[in-house]
């Protein structure tokens, strides 16, 4: 068995060798990437989106629309409060859109502008 050539960690300026396997070295292997620690900090600071009421809601609304509410073409990824929680919006049906990634920006932005 030929032994493998070590090839340099992917991860910018890092003079590490990856690991076999896997194109980062090892302290770069257990880094949270930053998608995750994004979430993870929306999470923590958003507690209307960290409990079991809001999963059970989120997960219906994705069951009853597997397709985006806006295109209809993608599918729904993302469920979006017409009025926000923040200005006097709720849970309930009519105030719930699922959408995908590409149309959610969208409708936000358009939403936001008036």
């Amino acid at each position: 068995m030929t032994a493998r050539i070590p090839t340099a960690c992917r991860k910018t300026g890092c003079p590490n060798s990856s690991t076999p396997g896997s194109s980062l070295c090892r302290e770069h292997q257990t880094q949270e990437p930053p998608s995750l620690k994004r979430t993870r900090h929306y999470l923590e600071t958003n507690p209307h989106y960290n409990n079991m009421e809001w999963i059970r809601i989120r997960d219906q609304i994705k069951a009853q629309h597997p397709t985006c509410q806006l295109c209809g073409v993608r599918p729904s990824e993302l469920i979006h409060h017409i009025l926000p929680i923040a200005q006097g919006g709720g849970n309930d049906d009519d105030n719930l859109l699922a959408v995908c990634r590409v149309c959610h920006p969208d409708d936000w932005r358009k939403r936001k502008a008036g």
